[in-house]
C-alpha cells in the first residue's frame, strides 16, 4: 500500500490476469462551478459587472447601474445566466416572434460558459402589454401604489389563445435544447410571478384553486425535456405544476421583514399546501434573493437562518440579482455554495490490472453526493482507457438524478473490453460526461483531476489476443 498526495492505492489480492488494483480518492474541498448549480449572473454573463448591454437595448431594465470597481467585487464563476423578457419584445407583432433576440443571449452563455434559465411575462405592474393586444384585447385598470396599471383579462379568449400560441411556439424552438437548463412557468401575474399584488384580482391567482390551469398545461405540454420550473406565488397552480413533474422557484428568498415577511409568511404555507416537500427529490429547486444580499446586511438580518433555510430547501440554483457580496458574508456564502446542488465525490475505486480485449470485467467504485440535491441534467459515469497512442471512453448507464444526498451509491459495473483495443500499458480514469460525450462536463469534487476533469484511478495492462 502506499499513499501519495492523499489518494491511496494498493494491489488487491488475486494472481495475474486477475489481480485487482484498489485506489481511495482524496476528495476536494475547492468550490466547484457545475452545470445547473450555484449563483447565477442576471441579466449579464460571468466577468460582467454591470448590466448587458442587451438588458437595456430589450428593455429589460431602465437604466445602467454604477459598475462596481472590480478590486471591491467577489463573484465566483457560474454556469447558469437568468433571463427575462416581455412578451411584448417577443412577440412585438401578433404571430411575429423574435427568436433572434432569446438566441443571440443563448449564443453569448455559450461563449461565457453558461446555459440559459429564462422566462416570458405577459405584462408588469405597469402597462407594459403587446401593443397588438392592447387594440384587440381586453384589459383591467386600476391603481396600484398610486400608479395607473393595466393588465389583460386572462379570461379573453384572445389572450388565452395567443399565450398557449406563443407558449407552444417556446416549446418547439427550446425544448430540449442543450444550452437551456430551465424555463419558467411564467406568464401569468406582474412579472410572470402568478400574482396581482393589491388588484382587485389578486385572489384569482393567490388561491388555492388553480383558476388557470390552460396556463400550466400549455407549459407541461410544450416541455417535455428541458426542466420547468412553477413559481410559488399561487398555490393552486404551483400544486398543478409539481403534479406534473416540474420543480419550484421563490422569489424573495431572505425576506424577514418586520412584519409581514415571505421567509415565514409565503414560503412554509404555499410549500405545504401545494405539496411541494419531496418535489427536489426529482426536481429544480430555484431561488431569488428578495432585493439583494448588501441590503440583507444592511438590515441586519440573519444570515445563517436565511443560508440554512435555501440548504433546508434543497436549492440548486440562486438568483442574487448578480449583486455585490458582502465582505463580511463572503466565507458564509463560499460555503454555503459549497453544498448548494450536487456534489459528486468518488471514494474509491476497484478494477482488473490485466485484461484481454473482449474480455469481461468488474469495475466497483463508491460515491456519495454531499450536496443538497441530485444532478438533475442527463449526466453520465465514464471511464478513460488512455495510452500514449490510443484513447477509449466508455460511458456507464446510471441516471444521476437519483443520487440522493449522503446515499452511498456503491456500484459493481459489469463491462467487457472492447475487442478492438490494442493491447499496451494504459491508464485508467473516471469522469462525468453528458450523455452521449467523451469530454468531462462535470467537476467531480475529487483532488487530482486533470486539465479536462478526468481523475485517474490507475494502472491497467491491456494484453494481446493470446496473452
Amino acid at each position: 500500500m502506499r499513499s501519495t498526495d492523499g489518494i491511496t492505492v494498493r494491489l488487491a489480492t488475486g494472481s495475474a490476469p486477475q489481480a485487482r488494483w484498489w485506489v481511495q480518492l482524496a476528495g476536494s474541498d475547492e468550490l466547484l462551478t457545475n452545470p445547473g448549480i450555484g449563483l447565477n449572473t442576471s441579466s449579464r454573463f460571468n466577468g460582467d459587472r454591470s448590466w448587458h448591454p442587451l438588458a437595456l437595448r430589450h428593455r429589460m431594465m431602465v437604466e445602467t447601474p454604477p459598475v462596481i470597481p472590480e478590486n471591491e467585487f467577489w463573484r465566483p464563476a457560474t454556469s447558469v445566466t437568468y433571463w427575462r423578457w416581455y412578451w411584448s419584445t417577443i412577440e412585438p407583432e401578433r404571430g411575429r416572434y423574435r427568436w433572434d433576440i432569446i438566441d443571440e443571449v443563448i449564443e453569448l452563455a455559450r461563449q461565457h460558459g453558461q446555459q440559459l434559465h429564462f422566462r416570458v411575462m405577459s405584462h408588469d405592474h405597469l402597462r407594459n402589454i403587446p401593443p397588438w393586444y392592447l387594440q384587440a384585447g381586453r384589459v383591467h385598470k386600476t391603481t396600484r401604489e398610486g400608479k395607473e396599471c393595466w393588465y389583460p383579462d386572462y379570461d379573453d379568449p384572445l389572450f388565452r389563445s395567443a399565450a398557449e400560441r406563443l407558449i407552444g411556439e417556446l416549446g418547439r424552438r427550446y425544448d430540449g435544447h442543450a444550452d437551456v437548463v430551465a424555463v419558467d412557468i411564467g406568464t401569468l401575474g406582474f412579472w410572470g410571478e402568478w400574482h396581482l399584488q393589491y388588484t382587485p384580482h389578486e385572489q384569482r391567482l393567490w388561491t388555492q384553486e388553480c383558476n388557470y390551469p390552460w396556463a400550466i398545461d400549455a407549459y407541461t405540454q410544450a416541455f417535455g425535456k428541458t426542466r420547468l420550473l412553477g413559481l410559488i406565488g399561487s398555490v393552486g397552480s404551483l400544486a398543478r405544476a409539481l403534479a406534473a413533474g416540474a420543480g419550484w422557484r421563490a422569489d424573495c428568498w431572505g425576506d424577514l421583514g418586520d412584519q409581514w415577511r415571505h421567509m415565514h409568511t409565503v414560503y412554509p404555507r404555499h410549500l405545504h399546501l401545494a405539496g411541494a416537500g419531496d418535489a427536489w427529490k426529482h426536481a429544480l429547486v430555484c431561488l431569488e434573493t428578495c432585493w439583494t444580499m448588501p441590503r440583507w446586511h444592511r438590515q441586519g438580518w440573519d444570515i445563517d437562518y436565511i443560508l440554512a433555510e435555501g440548504l433546508r430547501y434543497h436549492v440548486s440554483l440562486i438568483n442574487d440579482k448578480s449583486a455585490q457580496t458582502p465582505e463580511p458574508w463572503r466565507g458564509k456564502i463560499e460555503a454555503f455554495l459549497k453544498k448548494v446542488g450536487y456534489r459528486l465525490s468518488l471514494r474509491t475505486a476497484e478494477f482488473p490490472q490485466r485484461l484481454s480485449p473482449g474480455s469481461p470485467w468488474t469495475l466497483m467504485h463508491w460515491w456519495v453526493n454531499r450536496g443538497v440535491a441530485p444532478c438533475y441534467g442527463d449526466y453520465r459515469l465514464a471511464v478513460r482507457l488512455q495510452s500514449p497512442q490510443h484513447t477509449r471512453v466508455l460511458e456507464l448507464p446510471h441516471r444521476l438524478v437519483a443520487w440522493l444526498p449522503d446515499d452511498d451509491q456503491y456500484i459493481e459495473d459489469r463491462l467487457v473490453l472492447p475487442a478492438d483495443v490494442p493491447p499496451g500499458q494504459y491508464t485508467l480514469a473516471m469522469g462525468i460526461v453528458r450523455a452521449g460525450g467523451e469530454v468531462p462536463a462535470v467537476k467531480m469534487a475529487n483532488a487530482g483531476r486533470d486539465e479536462n476533469g478526468w481523475l485517474t484511478l490507475g494502472p491497467m495492462e491491456v494484453l494481446a489476443a493470446n496473452g
